[in-house]
């Protein structure tokens, strides 16, 4: 489980969080931690918020909280079944998601790409004694 957004901004003095609504992001690795950034740009590139801890919790457990990312899906099954959970608990205005999608790129094995250079180096050779 990796938590996207889990009340973003949300820290010590600082207990609502970000006020920017009508965000379009594209959560992905090796951007800025949403969480960490002061007032999120409503169209940008971010590292998903990551704090593994009950969005019910205090402000200040925030400041601390255990962050994953996109690095503990790496050894998962793309094909298995994937769940999306989404829950607004402020009080008050109510949020959407819009729209969502999901981008998985596949990295090929190391093993694959040497037998793919071995197999190459046979042919190359293989056809130069043939002749």
């Amino acid at each position: 489980m990796l938590p996207l957004l889990n009340r973003v901004g949300v820290q010590t003095g600082d207990a609502f969080g970000y006020a920017t609504t009508g965000m379009t992001v594209t959560l992905a690795h090796g951007y800025t931690d949403i969480h960490t950034v002061p007032s999120p740009a409503l169209n940008g590139n971010y590292s998903p918020d990551g704090p593994a801890i009950d969005p019910g919790s205090g402000p200040s457990s925030f400041d601390s909280a255990t962050r994953l990312n996109f690095g503990s899906f790496n050894t998962m099954d793309p094909n298995g079944t994937w769940t999306l959970f989404f829950a607004d608990v402020s009080s008050g205005a109510q949020s959407q998601l819009v729209d969502w999608s999901l981008d998985i790129t596949a990295v090929p094995e190391p093993v694959n790409i040497a037998l793919g250079i071995f197999a190459a180096v046979f042919v190359v050779l293989g056809l130069g004694r043939s002749k």
